[in-house]
């Protein structure tokens, strides 16, 4: 019955041969020392499951908190124990509506290009109608908020190309004018890469 060696097998002592009809179906038989007898019951493969492609890392948020060890302050600022409304565990503002006061936030950004920023403030109708937010990328680029409205959320500033690491990235809220000013944190959200190509 085989045609080669390569149709015999052994299988737990006894040989095996197989023969392929003319409909292509496999079969074995098992010999018994003087003839091939039945065929030996085969044995379903399950199907290959196809190969599952790999996805890219799903690009992550880099959020700057004012509990962060990554802010600097510049005068006298103090918890706003009353705020409702922050982001995280609280939130600061300037302790006097003297001017000249600057709080800084700066990330740490795990590869160069297209960021969201956005900032979040707490609403308070004795905060400042004219806080300055500056993000830095190299150049400034700075946005007037009214922090007495618009907050408890995250406000998008702009989009802005970054290079990687911390050196010469951050955003900061001051008041150039009297005022008090509040502080809370910073998001930078990565750009998709088909946002990037497109511009959208």
């Amino acid at each position: 019955m085989p045609g080669t060696a390569s149709d015999l097998r052994v299988v737990r002592g006894q040989i095996q041969a197989r023969s392929v009809s003319l409909g292509a179906k496999e079969e074995w038989y098992t010999f018994n020392g003087s003839a091939w007898v039945q065929p030996v019951p085969s044995v379903a493969q399950p199907p290959t499951a196809p190969p599952t492609a790999l996805q890219p890392p799903t690009a992550q948020p880099i959020i700057v908190d004012n509990r962060s060890p990554m802010v600097l302050r510049v005068g006298t600022w103090c918890q706003s124990s009353t705020a409702v409304g922050f982001f995280g565990q609280d939130s600061e503002k300037t302790c006097d509506d003297q001017p000249l006061k600057r709080f800084r936030w700066t990330p740490v950004l795990p590869t160069a290009g297209l960021y969201d920023v956005y900032v979040w403030w707490v609403n308070n109708d004795k905060r400042s109608p004219a806080a300055v937010y500056t993000v830095h990328n190299g150049m400034d680029a700075n946005r007037t908020f009214d922090q007495r409205t618009g907050g408890n959320q995250w406000v998008l500033h702009g989009r802005y190309l970054f290079a990687a690491g911390s050196a010469d990235n951050w955003v900061e809220v001051s008041n150039p004018n009297r005022g008090v000013v509040g502080a809370d944190a910073v998001r930078f959200v990565p750009v998709d890469v088909l946002d990037h190509r497109t511009g959208r």
